[in-house]
């Protein structure tokens, strides 16, 4: 007896009778990857919080401006696609400990601008060197340049199916209020 029939990208399964097969749920790739996103932010949370008291958007916010001599906080949100206001309460702490400089900007007063001091670089390469090995661990056996292209490709997808929803969305609620 033959079993089920996968197609040559490997994404539909059918029966001898050629019935479409649905995957079980906890194999479907979006379900996979929250489990594994949610496995990675654990190992995040226990490098990080031991002896360097950061979490991960502390540790992306110094990564993005160890690649720039200074930028606005609303400039890290959107680079970082992190809420201004979550960025600001980030940057605040990260200010009382020296790792950044917050001051206005002088072109426009209503703007913040965040820069890395010379300790915050060596903090930052510190958390780095001790964080490169785990990450190495985590991509062993895998290509990077690949994986990031298939990720930009989901990302894209993902966006595309939630504009869809909230256009979908906001239709049936206005349906829904005749």
């Amino acid at each position: 007896m033959a079993g089920p029939k996968i197609d040559q990208k490997g994404s539909r399964r059918t029966s001898i009778d050629g019935d479409e097969i649905q995957p079980p749920f906890d194999a479907m790739v979006t379900i996979r990857l929250s489990a594994t996103a949610a496995v990675i932010e654990d190992c995040a949370r226990l490098m990080l919080s031991e002896g360097y008291f950061l979490n991960v958007t502390e540790l992306r916010i110094l990564g993005f401006l160890n690649g720039c001599p200074s930028a606005s906080i609303s400039d890290i949100a959107r680079h970082l696609q992190v809420d201004k206001a979550w960025i600001s309460r980030r940057i605040r702490p990260m200010a009382d400990r020296k790792l950044v400089t917050r001051k206005n900007s002088l072109s426009d007063s209503r703007h913040t601008l965040v820069s890395l001091t010379a300790i915050g670089s060596e903090f930052y390469k510190r958390v780095m060197s001790d964080v490169m090995p785990h990450y190495a661990a985590i991509m062993d056996g895998i290509d990077g340049p690949l994986l990031l292209a298939l990720l930009e490709k989901l990302e894209a997808n993902v966006r595309s199916v939630s504009k869809q929803l909230r256009k979908s969305s906001i239709k049936s609620r206005a349906i829904g209020d005749d």
